[in-house]
């Protein structure tokens, strides 16, 4: 679709053309859906760990880098524990993805998010089985770096930065695309900022949900999760099965 300035053609017709063709992109893993639902469950686990272990927040690391610092000064030193396992289990995340998509790039091509997938869900359904009372900080701790691991294994957005577990670099983002908008007044840049915004809001709309369900499932709340990442998992297999027979055809 052009470029077309605000006012020109038919803005309804071309706003949801525009619309649909960016909500179930031939992409599953870079369309809107999977990364507003991965920008959700991102939301969803800060929640979970909060609600449920200790009050942590497994993915907003700069939130607990301050707690360290604020336990520092009130001479807290052992209180710091917590907060630097979250933090090294969302690097230790980052830096397992990066050496893994190094190490097996030739074999698993473009299948790697479709691993990250699939071992989010396991790791999170072994986690939905332990004692919530007794584990907060192993807990904390793998949540976190499977949240590395997915921040570091889905980056992009329509070819654009974005982040799914964490909401400050996002509202960068949103920033630069109203200010894109404004410079540049297309249907197309007001879309694209139409949807960045729904991304983003979305990790709150993860954090309500995930502390109304923690409230009320517990720790098996974050089963939710594994059926959304399950949802994602089908939609990628749907799509791939069409393209294919769509290749067959032609």
């Amino acid at each position: 679709m052009k470029n077309t300035p605000l006012g020109e053609g038919k803005p309804q017709t071309q706003l949801l053309a525009r619309l649909l063709e960016k909500l179930y992109s031939s992409n599953i893993y870079e369309s809107f859906i999977c990364i507003a639902v991965l920008t959700f469950t991102g939301g969803f686990l800060n929640a979970y760990t909060y609600v449920l272990h200790g009050e942590y927040l497994s993915t907003m690391n700069t939130g607990n880098m301050a707690r360290i610092g604020l336990a520092i000064a009130a001479g807290d030193m052992a209180g710091t524990a917590p907060y630097f396992m979250s933090i090294a289990g969302n690097a230790l995340g980052a830096m397992t993805t990066f050496i893994c998509r190094a190490l097996l790039a030739g074999k698993l091509k473009d299948q790697w998010q479709k691993v990250c997938l699939w071992a989010e869900m396991g790791i999170f359904l072994c986690v939905g089985l332990l004692p919530t009372e007794l584990l907060h900080t192993p807990i904390n701790f793998l949540i976190s770096f499977m949240a590395g691991f997915q921040l570091a294994s889905f980056t992009m957005w329509e070819g654009n930065l974005v982040a799914t577990t964490i909401a400050s670099g996002n509202i960068r983002f949103v920033g630069e695309y109203m200010g894109n908008a404004i410079l540049n007044p297309t249907w197309k840049n007001f879309i694209k900022l139409f949807l960045f915004v729904a991304i983003t809001v979305s990790f709150v709309f993860g954090v309500v949900f995930g502390a109304r369900l923690s409230g009320d499932w517990g720790r098996y709340s974050i089963f939710f999760v594994c059926f959304l990442l399950l949802v994602l998992l089908f939609l990628e297999g749907d799509i791939t099965r069409k393209n294919k027979a769509s290749v067959a055809r032609a």
